[in-house]
């Protein structure tokens, strides 16, 4: 009498890997062509650059550069709020087509429900503390080192103005325009060539690179592939707001803090 053989059940893979081997599976074929999405993330920066530069070159131009200097913290918040506004315009305008779909479709344009808000904090939560547990590693082995510059423009301000307009251009301005440009655009156009993990690591890594600080680079890029992977799980770009903009109303809650100013 033959007898067969009787393979033993097959494990089932784990949850987490089909969702970080995962590809962008609500894009249309052809999403994010490569010259026209690589040529619009430079104009993006470039725009950034150019605004930085005028409006740094005629502030010295018309009052010296003595009075840049002792106007550093406002027309640093101004600049960035400009950089930011123009920033997020340019690229409203341009995802739809270089996504051929509608915002929606990317989860950009929705309602932001209370599942998206819970969401957002906790992950603005867990990103936070990944990012204080290496930042205050690099801060041991490199004592001296300053964390954030947002923390030193907070130093600088001395009225109750300057530091509720950095609080708004940190924790609503920038998570907005950052999140859209990172996560909407960079982070999608990769995930439609790339696995979920291979876009998120290296939309995060630009994302460290992008803030040119050597001493945040390697939590600013976990931070951004964290972000990433928060996007690819809700589907929200709201949701991604709310997370960095909780990473960032903590970073200016320190920096007011009495062992931030210290």
């Amino acid at each position: 009498m033959r007898t067969t053989a009787v393979r033993p059940p097959a494990v089932p893979a784990p949850a987490l890997l089909p969702f970080l081997t995962a590809r962008n599976d609500v894009l249309p074929a052809g999403a994010f062509p490569a010259a026209a999405t690589t040529i619009t993330a430079v104009l993006a920066v470039v725009l950034q650059l150019a605004l930085v530069i005028g409006i740094t070159a005629t502030i010295v131009l018309h009052a010296g550069a003595r009075a840049l200097q002792a106007n550093l913290a406002p027309v640093s918040v101004a600049t960035q709020l400009v950089i930011t506004v123009a920033s997020t315009v340019f690229v409203l305008l341009r995802l739809p087509a270089l996504a051929r779909a509608p915002l929606s479709r990317l989860h950009i344009a929705g309602p932001l429900t209370w599942p998206v808000l819970a969401a957002g904090l906790a992950g603005g939560l867990a990103v936070l503390c990944a990012t204080d547990g290496i930042a205050a590693v690099l801060q041991l082995l490199f004592p001296g080192a300053e964390r954030d510059t947002m923390i030193g423009i907070v130093r600088q301000s001395s009225s109750g103005a300057m530091v509720a307009a950095i609080a708004f251009a940190n924790v609503v301005a920038t998570p907005v325009a950052e999140e859209l440009f990172f996560r909407g655009l960079i982070f999608n156009a990769l995930w439609a060539r790339l696995p979920l993990w291979s876009a998120a690591c290296l939309s995060g890594t630009i994302f460290g690179l992008y803030h040119m600080n050597l001493h945040t680079l390697l939590p600013l890029s976990v931070a951004g592939v964290l972000l990433a992977l928060l996007y690819a799980r809700f589907r929200s770009l709201w949701c991604n707001v709310v997370a960095h903009a909780a990473l960032n109303a903590a970073v200016v809650l320190f920096a007011l803090s009495p062992l931030g100013r210290s």
